[in-house]
């Protein structure tokens, strides 16, 4: 039901030219507003109000200054519709959009609720299935669409959100970076996360990227970048999850480690729903610090190593100075993955 309606506008029949100068509708707590097709979007709509005119004469609609109450969050948008010759029509019409619009206070797992999927589809996917928990405080959007005979066409599509304590699946089944304050950029081609803080189990994330690119291609590509703060121990246990395994590479148990690092993680890959290590592109450098682990060298404790480690797919590099027992020494160490590696694995010591 709806509690009331008010309009104020003017009507020039010779002109075929309706203005309205303000138009109030109350819904009330319960009602939703149903998008018809070809967006075929329900979403909840406590109260409306806008301004605008329609000219017939050139089947123009102009609606400035729309103000929504979506039950908790509230809207702001602006559309200018050419070809529009009344809703009957919708289907059979052809009409250019251009829209421009924001919202505010969102939760993001109710992202889905006020994203109507048809209005970019493939960033909308990407970001339900991926970002959970926070707020999102404000999101903007600019688009350009066409309608045609039904079929709905994003031509364009700018946008950005602004999140806090959002969480982000960037590498499923990774740990999630968690508590993240992101600013958040997309198009019609790209979703593109920048994490400022958060952190991810025990260790810190100072910052990150995540960018993902060919919305509008049949395969999309991630490029992520996340710079990691913690003990090394923790994150050779965060580096042992699927699909990278490393600490199970090297025969390290992560438990036995000590130190403190900090790491660049980069990673490149097909977004895919079965994804494998062989599909990933992988790099990581540290600097670690008060370096120990049990057993690490020819079956012997190292301790107060001061570390360099570079790893990818092919192997892994530790450079530095380091005990070996009591024995103080230069310690190059590779490692070498695959199944048929030149050799396994290699100790230069000095």
């Amino acid at each position: 039901p709806v509690n009331g309606v008010s309009l104020k506008g003017i009507y020039e029949g010779g002109e075929d030219r309706l203005d309205i100068e303000e138009m109030n509708i109350d819904l009330g707590p319960k009602v939703s507003l149903v998008l018809p097709a070809p967006i075929s979007h329900k979403m909840p709509l406590a109260s409306l109000s806008l301004k605008g005119r329609y000219l017939g004469k050139t089947q123009r609609l102009e609606v400035t200054d729309i103000v929504a109450d979506l039950r908790g969050p509230s809207a702001k948008a602006s559309a200018v519709v050419d070809g529009f010759n009344g809703i009957r029509d919708i289907a059979n019409a052809k009409m250019s959009i251009d829209f421009k619009g924001s919202l505010v206070d969102v939760a993001v797992d109710q992202l889905d609720r006020y994203w109507p999927a048809a209005l970019g589809a493939d960033a909308h996917r990407w970001a339900v299935a991926h970002l959970s928990d926070g707020n999102i405080h404000q999101a903007r959007a600019e688009m350009q669409l066409w309608l045609d005979n039904g079929n709905l066409e994003l031509v364009s599509v700018d946008g950005d959100m602004d999140v806090s304590g959002v969480s982000v699946d960037y590498l499923p089944p990774m740990p999630k970076v968690r508590n993240a304050a992101a600013y958040m950029k997309f198009d019609e081609k790209n979703f593109n996360i920048f994490i400022s803080k958060g952190e991810s189990e025990t260790l810190k994330i100072t910052e990150a990227e995540v960018l993902i690119s060919g919305l509008d291609e049949f395969d999309q590509i991630a490029n992520i970048t996340v710079a990691i703060e913690g003990a090394f121990g923790d994150k050779l246990a965060y580096l042992n999850n699927d699909p990278l395994q490393y600490a199970k590479a090297i025969e390290v148990d992560p438990s036995t480690a000590k130190g403190m690092a900090e790491t660049e993680l980069k990673v490149n890959f097909i977004v895919e729903n079965a994804l494998t290590l062989d599909g990933i592109k992988v790099a990581a450098k540290s600097k670690v610090r008060g370096l120990s682990v049990a057993k690490a060298v020819l079956g012997r404790d190292i301790t107060g190593g001061d570390f360099d480690i570079r790893v990818d797919k092919k192997g892994m590099d530790i450079i530095g100075k380091v005990n070996i027992g009591d024995i103080p020494a230069s310690l190059a160490w590779r490692e070498n993955f695959g199944v048929k590696p030149p050799f396994k694995r290699r100790y230069d010591l000095k």
